[in-house]
């Protein structure tokens, strides 16, 4: 199973579960340079495909956008877990990528970001 349909695949079942009108995502950097970008896009495209194939809106945030409705767009990435922590009454957080996403499921939440 090629990594494309594997997130196909789970992301449909995420949502068939779930039901969600929205999923957020972080808007990546993206550089031209990078050896990565044209698989960061086809990973995009998927997830963007499968959203609205499910009738959800995908809500792209920036980094200093969610960054800023924790804190400041300069945060350490101690403050961000410990805001995060305190927030949602979580005992502690393991990974960076836990405290991200938390933080921009919530940000789209409050209201901020753009429609993709």
């Amino acid at each position: 199973m090629t990594l494309y349909l594997k997130i196909e695949t789970d992301l449909r079942e995420i949502l068939v579960e779930y039901q969600p009108n929205n999923i957020a995502l972080e808007q990546p950097f993206i550089r031209a340079e990078y050896p990565s970008t044209t698989k960061l896009l086809q990973v995009l495209g998927v997830v963007n495909l499968v959203a609205y194939r499910h009738g959800c809106l995908p809500v792209m945030i920036y980094p200093a956008t969610w960054k800023s409705n924790l804190d400041s767009p300069k945060a350490e990435r101690e403050d961000l877990t410990a805001i995060v922590e305190e927030l949602f009454d979580l005992q502690s957080i393991l990974l960076n990528q836990e405290v991200d996403a938390i933080a921009v499921a919530y940000t789209a939440w409050c209201g901020l970001g753009i429609q993709a």
